[in-house]
């Protein structure tokens, strides 16, 4: 803002023209590094996975009644997953709580 005020900047037309010529060069010579490798690393994911990596997680104690806690409610959690092991391991394995990460709360 400092750096517009500066150009004389007094409106969205002028502040996007400085943006172009002026600013981003100036930003990108101050802020950018070189690569050190020149292949690209990124690779393609799945669905599924791009969906995981972009949730929020959250893990909550699961209770005996195998109920939890989440936003002020109480969650009961299908007793079916009790078929993952005995007792404890399979209220661990329970306890994580997903929120797609839509950017909404």
């Amino acid at each position: 803002m400092k750096a517009m005020r500066l150009a004389g900047v007094k409106d969205i037309e002028g502040a996007n023209r400085f943006l172009d010529e002026t600013f981003l060069a100036e930003f990108d010579g101050k802020f950018s590094a070189r690569a050190r490798l020149k292949s690209d690393a990124h690779r393609a994911v799945g669905e599924a996975e791009l969906t995981r990596e972009m949730s929020e997680h959250h893990e909550r104690a699961v209770g005996r009644d195998w109920c939890v806690q989440w936003r002020g409610k109480l969650v009961r959690i299908d007793k079916r997953l009790a078929a993952l092991g005995p007792g404890r391991q399979a209220r661990d394995a329970a306890r994580t709580r997903r929120r797609p990460g839509d950017g909404k709360r």
